[in-house]
């Protein structure tokens, strides 16, 4: 599903998508999340798949390695190796 001015973010458990659209929204992020089967009805399953969604605006790329990009997302942002010199490309994801 294409929706206009926003982009997916994450997809998983609806009940970790509830927790990421709060701990988003504390950083000034408004995400909304989404049911995958949008035609299943509610039943409480905390297992059923959701997607997050965030404003087009608060989209950054940066020029950094999925490695390098790993390592600071696993060490809880203890790990900056890679993003002193990383380089915002823009939108477009055309690195310069």
């Amino acid at each position: 599903m294409l929706i206009c001015g926003v982009r997916l973010f994450y997809t998983g458990p609806v009940i970790n998508t509830e927790m990421l659209v709060v701990m988003l929204s504390k950083h000034g992020i408004e995400a909304t999340q989404e049911f995958v089967d949008l035609d299943r009805p509610e039943d409480g399953d905390l297992n059923r798949e959701a997607n997050v969604f965030v404003p087009e605006e608060d989209v950054v790329y940066l020029d950094i390695s999925v490695e390098e990009a790993m390592k600071t997302i696993m060490s809880g942002g203890i790990y900056t190796g890679g993003l002193e010199e990383a380089a915002v490309v823009g939108k477009e994801r055309v690195l310069p």
